[in-house]
């Protein structure tokens, strides 16, 4: 049978309008049984319902035109059929899924997938305490990547209402961004918004104002959401985040400064997109200077440079800036990086030149007091000794020779540190050790611990990428674990050895969670959901053909709580 599109009758009699009124084992569509109600809030209720064809169970959102004037009743429904077919368009495995949705007399109703679990506000709530940095990273990989397919759509899907009562933490580890009550279509056309919505202490400012709102303000309240999960002190009063580090030393300082920068007060100085917020949170493909700001691109970089000149010639000389930028594929401005190395054995020159390079012709290093102090990079061990910035500046002072360099091999390891962050036992996801060496030189690549694997043992070549995971299986959890990788260039001192710290953190119990463990490798525990066809969905709109679900670890919840359900 075809699918057919629902008349839905606009009645204006306010009686019939109430909603989250329906009683258990009420009978919608002669399909449908309400089991109970789930949730209730001033734009609709949710109920939990049997799927009486399919046998299964689903999750009805009612729409609620109580509090709408008659005027605008047409309007709301409306809008209600633009959420259900927006959202049945949409596959993601961080979105619940839709598969139809219908009317009767003047109720509106939307079938979505029943989501077991509770919403990471709940959690906190119960705790009563925040969440690690760690854990919270963990979550904010998944909310970074089903904002980016949204925004990815055409027109761009802007959310507008980015909280921890918006995110669904389902027992399988996976968080579901729920609620599509306010999001909106961005179109260029369109200069400002006509409705003032959010939540306050995470809406940014132009939503409470006449600005257009874009993925901008998604970052916004993506940075304070994440905020509040790791410190659960967030204030309804006021805009943006200041000093978060000074006040939450739990909060390492490069989290800490995307944050900040997430949550300027004008949308132009926030990351222009989410994956760049992403690539700053996680410290991917970021430049990072020794007070902890980071680059993302090479604008933001200059402007450091610019800031903190001395820091950027060692920088410089070293190469540390022309590897970075063919390693976020800017190829043509590391070839003028290089050039300018070459011709100019000034160290502030240097610097100067490179800024007029990325910024302009009229850019110089902007100090007060003519130049910064040196900064000492003790951290960088791994970089190969070079004279400091002002020997160098004496040197091209008085024998004006090019630019000095060590004779040992300038080989590059990044990151210095691989943080796994919390995982539950089995066979991590991988994170990427980039070993760059201009001269090509080989060497050896080995941990010192069992449970860290590896993909490459050795290195050879100008880019060597390796991909390192971690098997816990056989670790006791609730436990910190750190184990280094040694990168031995071939022919050199031990001193020129470079160590590389991982880090791990095991949850739970291996004994606890046998359910979750077979042949070594985690299970699928979400179940397939049933997906409405023709022959069973006469008077339903259709949705799409399902939800891809992507393959996710299966993980026990991650709190003792009885759970609840959502949509």
């Amino acid at each position: 049978m075809r699918w057919t599109e629902v008349t839905i009758n606009l009645q204006q009699d306010p009686r019939n309008t109430q909603t989250g009124r329906l009683d258990p084992r009420t009978l919608l569509m002669k399909r449908f049984m309400i089991l109970r109600t789930i949730g209730q809030g001033g734009m609709g209720a949710v109920y939990k319902a049997q799927d009486m064809k399919r046998k299964s169970i689903c999750a009805i959102k009612e729409m609620s035109l109580s509090m709408v004037p008659p005027a605008e009743r047409e309007q709301a429904v409306h809008n209600f059929k633009t959420e259900a077919q927006m959202l049945s368009s949409l596959k993601h495995p961080n979105l619940p899924s839709v598969s139809g949705y219908f009317a009767e007399g003047p109720r509106h109703f939307l079938v979505m997938e029943y989501i077991e679990g509770l919403t990471l506000d709940e959690y906190l709530s119960r705790n009563d305490a925040p969440f690690s940095e760690a854990r919270v990273l963990g979550w904010a990989r998944q909310l970074c990547d089903v904002l980016t397919y949204l925004h990815s759509q055409q027109p761009p899907i802007i959310f507008r209402d980015m909280k921890p009562g918006n995110i669904m933490l389902m027992r399988d580890g996976r968080v579901k961004l729920i609620d599509f009550g306010i999001a909106r279509f961005f179109r260029h056309s369109s200069s400002q918004d006509t409705q003032l919505l959010g939540t306050p202490g995470y809406a940014p400012p132009e939503q409470y104002g006449k600005a257009q709102t874009d993925e901008r303000s998604d970052v916004y309240s993506l940075a304070m959401t994440l905020f509040q999960l790791m410190t659960n002190t967030l204030s309804e009063k006021g805009f943006g985040l200041k000093d978060v580090h000074t006040l939450y030393p739990a909060i390492s300082l490069p989290v800490a400064r995307a944050l900040e920068k997430a949550t300027s007060l004008a949308p132009e100085d926030r990351f222009q997109n989410v994956e760049t917020f992403r690539r700053a949170l996680f410290s991917e493909n970021t430049f990072m200077f020794e007070n902890g700001e980071q680059a993302t691109t090479a604008e933001e970089l200059a402007e450091l440079c610019a800031r903190f000149s001395d820091e950027a010639a060692d920088y410089l000389f070293n190469k540390e800036i022309e590897v970075w930028l063919q390693k976020i594929g800017n190829a043509s401005l590391a070839r003028i990086t290089r050039d300018i190395l070459y011709q100019q054995p000034d160290p502030y020159e240097a610097v100067d030149q490179f800024l007029q390079a990325v910024l302009g012709p009229n850019v110089h290093i902007r100090t007060s007091s003519g130049k910064q102090s040196t900064v000492t990079k003790s951290s960088r061990t791994s970089i190969p000794v070079i004279p400091t910035l002002n020997q160098a500046a004496n040197q091209s002072r008085t024998s004006r020779r090019q630019i000095p360099t060590s004779s040992v091999p300038a080989i590059i390891v990044q990151p210095y540190t691989l943080h796994f962050g919390e995982v539950y036992p089995g066979l991590s996801e991988p994170l990427t050790l980039t070993i760059t060496d201009e001269k090509g030189t080989h060497g050896t690549i080995a941990p010192n611990e069992p449970w860290i694997q590896l993909d490459e043992t050795s290195f050879d070549g100008i880019n060597t990428h390796v991909n390192v995971r971690v098997n816990t299986l056989r670790l006791p959890g609730a436990t910190h674990y750190t184990g280094t990788i040694v990168v031995m260039p071939d022919e050199e001192d031990e001193e020129q050895d470079i160590v590389v710290k991982v880090e791990v953190d095991v949850l739970g119990n291996l004994d606890m969670y046998p359910e979750f463990i077979m042949n070594g490798q985690n299970n699928q525990l979400a179940p397939k959901q049933a997906l409405l066809d023709e022959e069973d969905n006469e008077g339903l709109v259709p949705a799409s053909s399902g939800m891809s679900m992507a393959s996710q670890e299966a993980v026990p919840p991650p709190l003792s709580a009885k759970n609840k359900a959502h949509y």
